[in-house]
């Protein structure tokens, strides 16, 4: 699986990020999470192209430990989300996008994706005033199934 390093790298070089610094704030240690690799990567290069797209000039990626989770936060520069729309850009088929700019299906899908690994997703304001798209995925600790396994023996 890639790490979220390698995803932001893969992004920088999309032609939706062109022109926008991706900055990073991950921490040295292992963030693991019990997810479908591809899926999971899926959803998070969804949240970077998205902040790309709506940002001036800087997105910044964070991954941060936070009750049993670990958060990424996808922060961009850009307008940020009217609070009125903040439940509905999940629904399949909305878009904030002019027609043909998107299909409205991607928030709809990483919504799904993150639901489905016993996670959560929350729109809030940047520090910069745009968007901050954060996703709580649940800490997986191989320590701990190995630890259930013997208990279940």
């Amino acid at each position: 699986m890639a790490t979220v390093r390698e995803l932001t790298a893969r992004a920088c070089d999309e032609p939706k990020c062109h022109g926008v610094e991706i900055c990073t704030d991950i921490p040295e240690a292992s963030a693991g999470v019990l997810a479908e690799p591809t899926r999971l990567e899926m959803a998070c290069l969804n949240l970077v192209r998205n902040a790309c797209q709506a940002a001036q000039s800087r997105v910044i990626v964070s991954v941060i430990p936070f009750e049993g989770y670990w958060e990424l936060r996808v922060d961009d520069d850009g307008p940020g989300v009217d609070d009125s729309l903040r439940e509905q850009i999940f629904e399949p088929f909305f878009s904030t996008r002019a027609a043909g700019e998107g299909t409205g299906l991607g928030l709809a899908v990483v919504g799904s994706v993150i639901k489905e690994h016993g996670g959560r997703i929350e729109v809030g304001t940047s520090a910069d005033g745009g968007c901050r798209m954060s996703t709580f995925w649940p800490v997986y600790d191989k320590r701990m199934e190995s630890t259930e396994a013997h208990h279940e023996s």
